[in-house]
């Protein structure tokens, strides 16, 4: 099977809209490659065919098709290659967004070893990885994981070019991980570095940003320090109201917390 070809005429129903038909084109290479028995083709149609499903929400027809894939990957002798660690990721993700976060993290630290073992750490799809394995931290209640895997991401980043912005956005997951864990000092720098890092790269109109302003005014609101936070939540809600207007879910609650911030600063005043 032409693999470059099976892509050209996928990206093409996928520009177009037609992902009902990207998925009969996907379902017919599948078959067509398994009666062939073209098993690289096979393996790279599977991972495909499967993060289809993981997008529209069949997380269980994804299962079979990521098994397959890494049957193939086992004939093909490629275990312990980086076709190896990008199935297990992708098999990890799909259960992860399913709901099994026990298993996720299993297969998760299963690609992490393959990559790390072929010598690929400063990499873009690590820092991932780790993002991904520090949310499934937080599934299980384990903020300690989940803060570490955020700072090997950082470590990564930190080496990369052009990412101040996955830098700024990863401080801002691991401040709130750091404020629910109570570690408010800690949380405090990562929330005032993510807002460094915006200011510095005059990046007010990354969808990030709120977020990482938001942090930052609970931050301060759980310290006292109401001032400092209602300027944090004004901001706030002024992109809120900007971006999605004043019906959007959260612009109520932010409402709140300005109020509540306005009149509690002026009784410190």
């Amino acid at each position: 099977m032409d693999i470059n070809k099976f892509y050209e005429i996928l990206d093409g129903f996928y520009s177009s809209k037609e992902s009902h038909k990207a998925e009969k084109y996907m379902q017919d290479c599948l078959e067509d490659a398994r009666l062939d028995g073209d098993y690289g083709a096979l393996m790279l149609i599977c991972n495909e065919l499967g993060g289809y499903y993981r997008a529209v929400g069949k997380h269980e027809e994804g299962v079979p098709l990521y098994m397959l894939a890494l049957d193939c990957i086992k004939y093909l002798g490629m275990e312990g290659s980086e076709n190896h660690a990008t199935t297990l990721i992708n098999q990890a993700t799909n259960l992860a967004v399913w709901g099994k976060p026990t298993e996720a993290m299993e297969i998760f630290e299963k690609a992490a070893k393959i990559l790390s073992d072929l010598g690929i750490e400063v990499d873009f799809r690590v820092a991932t990885l780790h993002n991904n394995m520090s949310i499934l931290c937080q599934d299980l209640d384990d903020w300690k994981g989940s803060a570490e895997h955020l700072k090997i991401a950082l470590e990564i980043l930190s080496q990369l070019e052009d990412t101040e912005i996955e830098v700024a956005t990863t401080y801002t997951n691991l401040a709130q991980i750091q404020m629910m864990a109570g570690d408010i000092e800690d949380a405090t720098r990562s929330a005032e570095k993510a807002l460094e890092i915006y200011d510095a790269a005059n990046a007010y109109d990354d969808v990030h940003y709120s977020a990482a302003l938001e942090i930052h005014g609970h931050i301060c609101r759980g310290q006292g320090k109401y001032a400092e936070a209602l300027v944090s939540f004004e901001k706030v809600l002024a992109l809120v109201e900007r971006d999605y207007g004043k019906e959007a879910a959260s612009y109520n609650a932010l409402l709140g917390y300005v109020e509540e911030c306005k009149e509690k600063s002026a009784k410190q005043a």
